[in-house]
């Protein structure tokens, strides 16, 4: 079997499937490759859909591109024909939501009560575009109430790997001058560290949802499960998915 993470949150909820994977495969390979580009992309989807009962043919993604798009799924899609978006949402049974990341943040959520999931993909550019709001928007319009939302930070990079100059910093500050505590000054002058999941979680809780996880693992640091496209350029990616259960 694949290795998958589960956050404690989720797991705890008996309506979904959710995990993430890392990057080493069932064979003990360490190129685990789940980018919706990838050569392998069919093949290696469909083993992370096995390994938790879900229909390969089922489990959705999206042609990531760093904005705040989220679309409500009703039906499957094939992955050739995925849409231009960093989030998804549904309330159907059966129907896996995917995000692909090297470093950004991956948010599963779920509102148990109405049944309704979602995913989003947050880079920087897609959080500081509001994608948490975005989303959650997505999944009210399908009947959540997003004060029983509960959501998850997936592997991500942290704040002690992510090392930004000052013209990154302002946008967050320009935003709101309380970002600045997502900021610790680096050794390097007129350099930062930045907290990009701490940034989306706060992002998450300000519009109103139950609770979120923080991610439960730091990409940049750990090569042996983890793909970190800042720290090796990679082009493939790790997989984050979330399905209601039939």
């Amino acid at each position: 079997m694949i290795q998958l993470l589960q956050a404690k949150n989720l797991s705890a909820l008996s309506t979904i499937s959710h995990g993430y994977t890392t990057r080493c495969d069932d064979a003990g390979g360490d190129a685990f490759d789940c980018s919706i580009k990838g050569a392998q992309v069919a093949t290696n989807w469909g083993k992370v859909a096995q390994a938790k009962g879900l229909d390969p043919a089922r489990m959705l993604g999206c042609n990531q591109v760093h904005g705040s798009e989220v679309v409500i799924v009703t039906e499957p899609w094939a992955l050739m024909h995925a849409p231009q978006a960093d989030g998804l949402v549904t309330k159907e049974e059966g129907l896996a939501l995917a995000i692909q990341t090297a470093d950004c943040a991956p948010i599963l959520l779920c509102e148990p009560e109405s049944g309704v999931i979602g995913a989003f993909h947050a880079g920087w550019r897609s959080a500081l575009a509001d994608i948490a709001s975005h989303t959650i928007t997505a999944m009210e319009k399908l009947g959540a109430e997003k004060e029983k939302i509960q959501a998850a930070i997936g592997p991500c990079i942290w704040q002690d790997s992510y090392e930004v100059d000052v013209n990154f910093l302002e946008p967050f500050v320009e935003e709101d001058s309380q970002n600045i505590r997502f900021f610790i000054k680096a050794g390097q002058e007129g350099h930062y560290m930045f907290d990009l999941p701490a940034y989306v979680r706060a992002k998450l809780l300000k519009s109103g949802i139950a609770s979120c996880e923080m991610s439960i693992a730091d990409t940049y640091q750990d090569p042996k499960r983890f793909f970190s496209y800042r720290r090796d350029k990679t082009t493939m990616r790790l997989l984050s998915f979330i399905a209601l259960n039939l």
